[in-house]
């Protein structure tokens, strides 16, 4: 079994793994953390790192997308016809959804993804976010 298909597998069975840094981060019920599965995690912990750090680079890839598309809604919006900001902003939205279950999936907030939104509404890219780190305790979301 791949990585991939083996967290799904522990996710399906209520345990949850997180990346710290190097380490791994597990919770789950006690009946199922048995020795069995602490050593199955302990040698596959690299696989699973890779896999979970694919998970996080892959939702910030959606979550740069859905800003780099409200960046250029926020420029353009006004030269569209009414038909044509309404195609824009749905598909706006529906990428804004994607982005935001990708995040919240991978413990990872909009601010964490390297972008921040104002109570306006108003978008803009936060320089310096660590977009890499794979320390989920930031605060913050959309």
């Amino acid at each position: 079994m791949n990585a991939v298909a083996l967290l799904e597998d522990l996710r399906g069975q209520g345990i949850a793994l997180t990346a710290r840094g190097a380490g791994l981060t597990v919770d789950g019920p006690a009946d199922l953390l048995n020795a069995a599965t602490v050593d199955l995690l302990r040698d596959r912990k690299p696989e699973i790192l890779e896999a979970l750090a694919a998970e996080r680079a892959e939702a910030v890839q959606l979550a740069e997308a859905a800003g780099v598309c409200m960046l250029f809604l926020q420029v353009h919006a006004e030269e569209w016809s009414d038909a044509e900001w309404i195609r824009r902003r749905d598909l706006l939205c529906r990428s804004i959804d994607t982005a935001h279950a990708a995040l919240q999936a991978v413990g990872m907030t909009w601010e964490q993804a390297g972008w921040g939104c104002t109570a306006e509404g108003d978008w803009s890219r936060i320089e310096g976010a660590n977009r890499d780190s794979s320390d989920t305790d930031g605060a913050g979301g959309a």
